[in-house]
């Protein structure tokens, strides 16, 4: 894995002993352009299609997908997703 590739909250929720087993991580993937080569690798790393010349996607990963998308030169940061709170008028 590389850490450098994760940002803070996916790192620390990566490491947590809390988050054991398969459970899966709602992350943002952001890349450089993808090449057919790179679509294949992390189609096959996700279990799914990705669109050549994508620079960013979300998906629903497992701490072992996280690990074997940061090793790819292609992926440049993978952020944890965070759930939008509506704005409240006060």
């Amino acid at each position: 894995m590389k850490p450098e590739k994760l940002d803070p909250a996916l790192l620390t929720e990566i490491q947590s002993d809390a988050s054991a087993g398969e459970q899966r991580l709602p992350v943002f993937v952001r890349t450089a352009p993808l090449s057919r080569a790179d679509v294949e690798a992390i189609s096959t790393t996700l279990g799914t299609t990705v669109d050549e010349g994508a620079t960013i996607f979300s998906a629903d990963v497992s701490k072992r997908q996280v690990n074997e998308l940061s090793e790819q030169n292609c992926v440049k940061l993978i952020r944890l997703a965070r759930a939008a709170r509506p704005l409240l008028d006060k």
